[in-house]
């Protein structure tokens, strides 16, 4: 049997294994001109159901609370 793991983010406890985390971002309108950020970053089993604006979607890797979705898609803001 062959198993294929794809990123390696800790061991699995049960199984010594090593397994992928997938990472959720919690996406909110941050002001008045609707623009959305990631203001929290969690991996996909801590999760919770959400107020009305507010969405999960997946985090890139890297991707931190202040990310800025642009176009659809979180991108790091730039740098001061």
């Amino acid at each position: 049997m062959l198993r294929l793991l794809i990123v390696v983010n800790g061991l699995d406890q049960d199984s010594g294994l090593l397994r992928h985390s997938i990472m959720k971002a919690l996406i909110a309108i941050v002001d008045g001109d609707g623009n959305k950020e990631a203001i929290q970053v969690v991996e996909d089993e801590d999760i919770f159901d959400l107020h009305e604006g507010m969405e999960w979607m997946d985090a890139p890797e890297g991707c931190a609370n202040r990310w800025q979705l642009k176009d659809g898609v979180l991108v790091a803001p730039p740098e001061e």
